[in-house]
């Protein structure tokens, strides 16, 4: 039950994923080509299509969080019931002579604090269920074919040279004075530098 809810929650995460991904897409979309939405007076279209993208975006996130607490609480649940059947089994035991309220509150103690570690360990390897789906997402998206742009040597050539500025320096538009003057670097091919 704990892995198909963590495999529910791995469609749920991949469905977020692609949701975020979407509205990014309908933001740059739509910012770059402002002017073209403002004419075709396509602002209300687009904007009820960002509303119905955050409204999903957000459904999903929900019933993500639900899941990931419903997890913990089936632990949780399934610790509390240890904890009183060995309570039950108990009273039956002090009724019969077997054992004393002393020993049944030792024992309810005992049984709990073994639990815990129990609890942990389920709720481990929810997480590590989890974080294999993401790393298999993220494998996945880093094994895709570099896009070239329409330039199949795009990928292929090395650039080589070195850079230079000498006496470079900058001013702000619209200001008299430059901020920067006087800056010199060279940086040799292959060499790394920190700024």
């Amino acid at each position: 039950l704990l892995f198909h809810l963590t495999d529910v929650k791995g469609e749920r995460v991949q469905a977020a994923a692609r949701l975020s991904a979407t509205q990014t897409n309908v933001l740059l979309e739509t910012v770059n080509a402002v002017e073209t939405v403002k004419v075709a007076r396509a602002e209300r279209p687009l904007l009820r299509r960002w509303e119905r993208l955050v409204d999903a975006s957000t459904y999903v996130g929900h019933l993500t969080r639900i899941n990931s607490a419903f997890s913990g609480q089936a632990s949780l649940t399934v610790t509390q019931t240890v904890v009183v059947l060995a309570m039950i089994i108990g009273v039956y035991e002090i009724g019969a002579g077997a054992m004393t309220i002393g020993a049944l509150s030792a024992s309810t103690l005992l049984i709990s604090r073994m639990m815990a570690p129990v609890s942990q360990l389920i709720s481990l390897a929810h997480r590590a269920h989890v974080i294999s789906l993401s790393t298999r997402t993220i494998d996945h998206i880093l094994r895709m074919e570099v896009e070239r742009g329409g330039d199949p040597t795009a990928t292929k050539r090395s650039l080589g040279g070195s850079l230079q500025f000498v006496d470079a320096g900058f001013t702000y538009p619209g200001e008299k004075t430059a901020c920067l003057t006087g800056i010199s670097l060279s940086i040799a091919p292959g060499e790394r530098v920190g700024i």
